[in-house]
């Protein structure tokens, strides 16, 4: 199956490392011309220089996506370099084990506007410039967290349910402009977030590294983690027009770990 990307853009967030590098440089290498952002500009310059050895355009621009001013900067700076944005990836996101009771106002809206407040910003920001292109994809990378509960995680819980409500309205809303909408739900990725919570486990148990991975895949019936590398692959599918009549949907790549 050929999926050819090229002449179209994508622009990725949360970009400087786990599911949202792997997917800026599986993009690439289907033919898109890529825009990153994140905080860590040294990291986000080394993928830049990584995508630029493929012979595709990308271009890197630091921002901080709970501040929405720096939004606005994003998608200026992105329609400056190549005239509309096609492909938005909503990767960027946050969390923390904390019990329900412990849990402050603060924390709870600051982890509601990184998950879930900007990818509703970015969607309005890019959408219009879809509907005049005439094609457009968006993909919200939730979580089973949308899917299913997860104890200590009440605030990143309710921010991936509201994602995947988001997608699935927007997508009705959208879906006679040629434009898809859809969120793929992830279960344990090995990525930094994850590796916090595994640091998590050791601190608060005294279990050993093994016995802390372990135990956040006791339940997965394949018996591992997912590769962010398995995630980029299928966010290139759902971006490709062999997937032009998957719309709305909130697609779980976990492992067997949650059936619905």
């Amino acid at each position: 199956m050929q999926i050819d990307l090229t002449g179209k853009s994508a622009l990725i967030t949360g970009a400087s490392r786990g599911i949202g590098r792997a997917t800026a440089l599986a993009l690439a290498d289907v033919g898109a011309d890529i825009i990153v952002t994140a905080r860590s500009q040294t990291e986000l310059e080394a993928l830049v220089a990584e995508i630029t050895t493929k012979g595709k355009k990308a271009i890197a621009v630091p921002a901080d996506i709970a501040d929405f001013s720096s939004l606005n900067t994003l998608i200026s700076r992105a329609t400056a370099e190549f005239g509309h944005v096609d492909i938005l990836i909503n990767n960027a996101g946050i969390t923390q084990g904390i019990k329900f009771t412990d849990m402050d106002e603060a924390l709870w809206q600051k982890i509601q506007r990184v998950n879930v407040e900007s990818a509703m910003k970015l969607m309005q920001l890019t959408i219009d410039g879809m509907v005049s292109q005439g094609w457009g994809r968006i993909i919200n990378i939730a979580s089973i967290a949308a899917k299913a509960g997860l104890r200590y995680s009440a605030a990143y819980n309710a921010s991936k349910h509201a994602m995947l409500g988001l997608t699935r309205s927007v997508a009705l809303d959208y879906a006679s402009k040629n434009i898809t909408v859809n969120a793929i739900c992830p279960g344990w990725v090995h990525t930094e977030m994850v590796e916090q919570t595994i640091q998590n486990i050791i601190e608060k148990t005294g279990r050993t590294r093994e016995e802390a991975t372990k135990s956040l895949i006791k339940d997965v019936p394949l018996g591992r983690m997912v590769a962010s590398e398995e995630v980029a692959a299928l966010a290139v599918f759902l971006c490709s027009n062999h997937a032009a009549a998957i719309t709305g949907q909130g697609i779980n790549i976990d492992g067997g770990t949650v059936l619905s």
